[in-house]
């Protein structure tokens, strides 16, 4: 992964990237391809050139975000759908992994690039299980306002319940 740089105050505009003089940014730039500029700090999968991983921090990243909103608003089918989504994005990159593998020659195939990519597709599945299995465990928690209690019980119940589902979803361990 390359290393963002931050500048604190730019000496120029640059108006294709929405930057004046005097406005801090980021910039990055990869060995084969063009300097990149931001405004705000960029995420994992902007400085990286990896398909593959691209799309696994793109996932991460949503359900890093959706865990936020969640901490506003306590809306659990919206952080059990960022799981699924997340789930299956990494199961079509596991998919991906398997494709290519079968695409390389039979020689190739057994060979450091194939158990990569044998591996690759193993941690996505199991990743895609633990997500979706995540997400059914978030709709699980999200109480049903049937039964009748004080405000103060069922406070009480919102709150442990946001705090599982937090922790459901801050659990997922996205190593690769």
């Amino acid at each position: 992964m390359t290393r963002a740089n931050f500048v604190k105050a730019a000496r120029k505009d640059y108006p294709d990237h929405g930057i004046k003089k005097g406005d801090s940014y980021y910039w990055w730039k990869f060995r084969y391809g063009g300097k990149w500029m931001s405004k705000t700090r960029p995420r994992p999968s902007q400085l990286t050139q990896s398909e593959f991983l691209g799309a696994v921090y793109g996932a991460q990243e949503n359900v890093e975000d959706a865990v936020k909103d969640f901490n506003k608003d306590s809306d659990f089918d919206a952080l059990a759908s960022a799981l699924e989504d997340a789930a299956a994005t990494i199961r079509e990159q596991g998919e991906s992994c398997l494709e290519k593998k079968d695409n390389m020659p039979e020689g190739l195939q057994e060979g450091d690039t194939g158990q990569l990519l044998d591996e690759r597709a193993d941690q996505c599945e199991s990743l895609a299980d633990e997500l979706e299995q995540a997400a059914s465990d978030v709709r699980e928690q999200e109480p049903d306002g049937t039964e009748s209690t004080s405000d103060e019980d069922a406070a009480a119940k919102i709150e442990s319940a946001r705090e599982e589902a937090v922790g459901l979803a801050e659990g997922v361990s996205w190593d690769f």
